[in-house]
């Protein structure tokens, strides 16, 4: 019911935080509604939520926490059958051990994600899931495969027709030829990358001002539905100082009652006795 809107409405905005860099916000709303579900029971997409919360905070730098958080994930995802969720949380993990340097483990967890990604044409997350591979093979000082990460990039890029993973890829092979010393490739692959570079950042002012719109729109609702809720609160308080009013009410007309039984038992008792001294005289 209204629940769930609420969590709908709250996964919403953690997103759209997440996707203009409000990483802080983003954590704290996943963290709230998190908390919330655990406390009303409810385990509808809850491996989802413990997965955005995870990858939220991989971003935020704390990578404690992401691990618990995706480990915690991955077993629910799995319970539901989500392997395209549980693959993407294979590729948080990669890159925790990536960044704590622990290379076989993140190796493994990459080479995981890789399979489902392929398997669910997954093209989008299999261009991450390359980027990560040619940290773990830089790394390594692998430039073959690194390089061959990068092409990968680079052809996912043009299947999607995403500027920012081709953009990514030419950064890439710009790297790998900057370590075999052909600074000419070199030059030519960044340059690829600075054009793509300045196309991206165009699209991206273009869109500045429609982000700014749904944050209004989002904390517009967010208002109205806290709005409500004093509302709701406010009645639910007025109900229970009604309710305490009327028991109060009934006790002390009880209590009256009881007392003018009394009394007129009392005056029964006093009457009776004056009427037998009377009948004996």
């Amino acid at each position: 019911g209204s629940a769930d809107l609420t969590d709908h409405a709250r996964s919403n905005l953690a997103g759209l935080y997440h996707s203009i860099g409000e990483m802080k916000k983003s954590e704290e709303l996943f963290d709230v509604l998190l908390k919330d579900k655990l406390k009303r029971k409810n385990r509808d997409n809850l491996g989802l939520v413990y997965y955005n919360l995870g990858a939220v905070q991989y971003e935020n730098h704390k990578p404690n926490q992401a691990l618990s958080n995706l480990r915690t994930a991955i077993s629910l995802l799995q319970s539901e059958n989500d392997l395209a969720s549980v693959a993407s949380c294979f590729n948080y993990l990669g890159g925790i051990f990536l960044d704590d340097k622990k290379l076989d483990s993140a190796f493994l967890y990459l080479k995981k994600a890789e399979k489902i990604f392929s398997e669910f044409q997954s093209k989008a997350m299999l261009a991450s899931n390359y980027e990560m591979q040619f940290r773990y093979f830089r790394l390594k000082d692998d430039l073959q495969n690194a390089e061959k990460c990068a092409r990968f990039q680079l052809q996912i890029g043009e299947e999607i027709s995403s500027q920012q993973i081709r953009r990514d890829g030419f950064i890439n092979l710009s790297r790998v030829a900057v370590k075999k010393r052909d600074f000419e490739k070199a030059y030519d692959y960044y340059s690829h990358a600075i054009m793509l570079t300045d196309s991206i950042r165009e699209k991206n002012n273009k869109s500045e001002s429609i982000k700014k719109q749904l944050m209004f729109d989002f904390e517009k609702e967010k208002l109205e539905n806290r709005k409500e809720q004093e509302k709701r609160e406010a009645l639910t308080q007025e109900k229970a100082r009604f309710q305490k009013v009327i028991i109060i009410s009934i006790s002390i007309g009880f209590l009256l009652l009881l007392a003018f039984s009394f009394v007129l038992f009392t005056r029964f008792r006093l009457i009776k006795k004056q009427n037998r001294i009377i009948a004996k005289q």
